[in-house]
């Protein structure tokens, strides 16, 4: 009974640090954005990466059609530049939000497996399925800054870093219990139901998003701060005012702008080379990224404390910087190396606690009082537009290397995707420094920076 009474002792004390105990209206609020974004995120990480990959090459499509999908994703995030134009003219915007949300859970989780299963010749079904991969991500992404604003009105300034420490740990072990869970089951599929394994999968995801769309709802909305309607030529104006009115929110940006090109230049040419020219199952590589669930128990304190103490500054250097050797272990990663790939990335996933907690708190670092959702839509758009500009590149190099014909090396040819993923472990290096430099403030202005403490 001793044990019993510690053990809920204990766990109502990480609920109460994370403010997630009370009667009163923004703790309830705040436990359903923790259901509803563990929801969510399990969605997106299903229904895109690997398995991505492998609901494209399912229907016959190539390493760079699964690489154009992946920029017409980036390219679509881009409306997050603009949909604060439309949302701060409304007095409130909750309702409009979800049922946005919902069209979009509709496009990908059943409307998308319906025609891959249809039949639909397949030089007219990829066509097709890139358009409403593009539809479906555009509403996402359209939804994304006001999103943000409305929840982010629930979690104050100074409860932020105790909230995302724990969702950062819980995200991130059923993101990943999820992900293997799914591997297995599209496995067995594969051997049930042929191609149409992946399409299944997707759409029993149906589950996660009704819960979605039903937390939503629940969620708590402040009446927004009133603001005159403007044309788009002011808007564009007020945005560009904005990083010059807070240039230390505008160097956030540039640092999250940068890790978004930074990883997004593997596209999904590395996944393709495992599942094709490594013949790896959905089930070993899920499997090796279920270890981010031990990693993200056993380091969030330790990286929640460097965070505290060295400020976000730190945080993002030392994670980023440790991080990058990662992306050349998998550039090693061959036909008699495949040892090489699980020890790669179990080692990463200890420094992406780290980076996944500095960039949770990021947004909200040194953000206005005024403007949030502007501000809010420059970070997400200027991610948008870096993380396509990394797909972009990363296919530039892919493309080129290809070009060169066979890359031998030790006796062993080199596959473009390994090429790929050096120059990625390059660009971390750069990204690290980067982020240290423009971190940097004058001493009188060092406050500034300081993370929130708890």
């Amino acid at each position: 009974m001793k044990l019993i009474a510690r053990v809920q002792s204990a766990g109502l004390n990480v609920l109460s640090g994370a403010y997630l105990m009370g009667p009163d209206r923004d703790s309830m609020s705040r436990r359903w954005i923790f259901v509803q974004a563990l929801c969510y995120n399990a969605i997106y990480n299903v229904l895109n990466g690997t398995y991505l990959t492998g609901f494209l090459l399912s229907f016959g499509a190539s390493a760079n059609d699964v690489n154009l999908a992946v920029t017409l994703l980036s390219l679509c995030n881009m409306i997050q530049l603009i949909s604060p134009l439309f949302t701060e003219r409304l007095s409130s915007s909750k309702r409009l939000l979800t049922a946005l949300r919902g069209l979009a859970h509709g496009i990908n989780i059943v409307l998308l497996p319906a025609l891959a299963m249809s039949g639909m010749p397949e030089e007219w079904l990829l066509p097709v399925v890139l358009l409403l991969i593009s539809i479906s991500q555009s509403l996402y992404a359209f939804v994304s800054p006001g999103m943000g604003t409305w929840h982010m009105r629930s979690i104050p300034e100074d409860m932020r870093l105790g909230f995302y420490s724990f969702f950062n740990v819980i995200n991130i072990v059923s993101v990943f219990v999820m992900l293997f869970l799914a591997g297995v089951f599209a496995d067995f599929l594969t051997g049930l139901a042929g191609r149409w394994a992946v399409p299944i999968l997707r759409v029993s995801m149906g589950l996660f998003a009704i819960i979605d769309i039903l937390a939503l709802r629940r969620i708590h909305e402040y009446p927004p701060v009133p603001e005159p309607p403007k044309s788009l030529g002011s808007f564009v104006k007020e945005m560009v005012q904005c990083i010059r009115h807070c240039p230390s929110y505008g160097r956030i940006i540039a640092c999250a702008s940068l890790w978004s090109f930074s990883v997004n230049l593997p596209s999904q040419y590395y996944n393709a080379y495992l599942l094709e020219d490594l013949h790896m199952s959905f089930t070993f590589i899920s499997f090796v990224g279920m270890f981010n669930a031990v990693a993200v128990i056993v380091f969030t304190p330790f990286w929640k404390r460097l965070i505290q103490r060295q400020g976000l500054r730190n945080g993002l250097f030392f994670s980023i910087f440790l991080y990058a050797p990662y992306a050349m272990g998998l550039a090693l990663t061959g036909e008699g190396t495949q040892w090489l790939y699980p020890v790669s990335v179990i080692y990463s996933l200890v420094l992406y606690v780290g980076i996944t907690l500095s960039f949770a708190i990021a947004p909200y670092e040194g953000l206005p009082e005024e403007r949030r959702t502007v501000y809010l839509a420059l970070y997400n758009a200027f991610c948008a537009m870096s993380s396509l500009l990394g797909v972009l590149a990363g296919r530039v190099v892919f493309t080129l290397t290809s070009g060169l014909g066979p890359i031998m090396l030790w006796g062993g040819e080199i596959a473009p995707a390994r090429v790929l993923v050096a120059v990625y472990s390059i660009a971390l290096f750069l990204t690290a420094f980067s982020c240290r430099v423009l971190l940097t403030e004058p001493k009188s202005r060092q406050p500034e920076i300081e993370t929130v403490k708890t």
